[in-house]
């Protein structure tokens, strides 16, 4: 099941006023007319928004929403073991796993996207969520 572009504008909206900021990454799945609601044009140097959209990097389907799940379940395992050697900062590291919110969210897996953003509230060890989500997602 994957969102229509409302849903991705109102979560994207919601996301902004809670500051959670790993929902930014769901800007790049929207089309033109509902992204240039929540980005600021400014971002782009002086070159067209419209005319930048057009060569965003991800079309919006399930296997570009699972590619970066995955990639994104890689640098979050990755910071968690450099957190515990004491290479990387714990927000670094809550950092990388709320960026997991959102491709889960995309997926509709709303249970561990909770789960995932309890972790990052409670501070906790990611590792069980970690290892969950490679169970449904690969």
């Amino acid at each position: 099941m994957l969102r229509t572009q409302d849903e991705l504008l109102e979560k994207v909206k919601w996301a902004q006023s809670q500051g959670l900021g790993g929902f930014v990454a769901l800007v790049f799945y929207m089309d033109y007319e509902h992204a240039k609601e929540v980005i600021d044009a400014s971002a782009f140097r002086g070159k067209s928004m419209k005319e930048t959209w057009k060569d965003r990097p991800q079309p919006y389907s399930r296997e570009t929403v699972l590619k970066s799940l995955r990639e994104r379940a890689e640098r979050a395992d990755q910071a968690w073991g450099k957190l515990k050697r004491g290479a990387v900062a714990r927000s670094h590291v809550l950092q990388r796993l709320e960026g997991l919110a959102a491709p889960l969210w995309l997926l509709g897996d709303e249970e561990l996207e909770e789960q995932l953003l309890a972790t990052c509230r409670q501070r906790t060890s990611p590792r069980p969520v970690l290892e969950e989500l490679r169970r449904r997602h690969g």
